[in-house]
């Protein structure tokens, strides 16, 4: 054991060979040189200080991962029983984990933003906003899908990437000239696109019914086919909503409030 008097180099070296750490920065010291325990125990404190800070920081480095396997699709269906939405099906295949996920299939332009007094450059009035519109990059387009029934029916889905919807708007534009009125009204035509990417029935005879057994056939080219079943549920019937210890029409949301169905004849409400 060291202690606080003067220790030559040979003794720091017998110590090092008995067990002592860092041999090989001590024998460097210069010959005929002592330390004493203080030093020693400072010169001690900045190796460990600098081997802590050298493992604080370690080199981190980007690894390739490769994916080498058959491509399977991947399925999302669903049977609306609401008369007021549409039934679809959703087809996609895995990707590469290099791949991708979205791909640009267009623009869409919004509305004209005008510069307000002294914002333009150089005598501009302003500009189009454009909106970028994107698509996922595993679509499967070209799938054959067919839906059938235990009644024999079969409906082929077929595929629709955009929905639009015309909005009519009307104003009330009538004006009196010198006593005279003239009824004029100005008609806006407001058109809505909207991405769906999905197979959908387009012919409109698809009308799924309530406790009905449903089988979905695809085949997409390159693919093992894909199939599947389900079984509608019943649709259940409210009687009443109580709310505040009444019964009601209207309810607010943000309190309690009950809800009352009637018993279909299987017991289920």
């Amino acid at each position: 054991m060291l202690t606080g008097r003067k220790v030559t180099l040979s003794r720091v070296i017998s110590w090092v060979l008995n067990g002592g750490p860092y041999p090989c920065f001590l024998s460097s010291l210069p010959l005929g040189s002592s330390l004493n325990f203080k030093q020693y125990y400072q010169i001690l404190c900045i190796i460990l200080a600098l081997n802590f800070i050298g493992c604080l920081g370690p080199k981190t480095a980007w690894e390739d991962v490769e994916s080498d396997y058959d491509h399977v699709l991947n399925v999302f269906g669903l049977i609306n029983l609401d008369s007021g939405h549409t039934s679809f099906i959703g087809l996609y295949r895995t990707t590469d984990l290099d791949e991708v996920s979205q791909i640009l299939v267009g623009v869409d332009t919004l509305y004209y933003y005008e510069y307000e007094k002294d914002e333009g450059e150089d005598g501009e009035e302003g500009f189009w906003v454009i909106d970028s519109i994107y698509e996922p990059a595993a679509l499967i387009k070209d799938a054959v899908v067919l839906v059938s029934d235990n009644q024999g029916n079969s409906y082929e889905f077929s595929f629709v990437d955009k929905v639009t919807f015309i909005d009519t708007i009307y104003f009330d534009t009538t004006f009196t000239f010198y006593g005279y009125t003239f009824d004029w009204d100005t008609t806006i035509y407001d058109t809505n696109t909207f991405r769906i990417n999905f197979y959908v029935d387009t012919t409109g005879t698809f009308n799924p019914q309530p406790e009905t057994n449903y089988q979905l056939s695809i085949t997409a080219p390159g693919f093992d086919p894909v199939s599947g079943s389900l079984t509608t549920p019943m649709i259940p019937t409210i009687d009443s909503l109580v709310q505040r210890g009444h019964a009601s029409d209207t309810i607010i949301a943000s309190e309690p409030f009950d809800i009352y169905w009637n018993l279909q004849e299987s017991g289920k409400g």
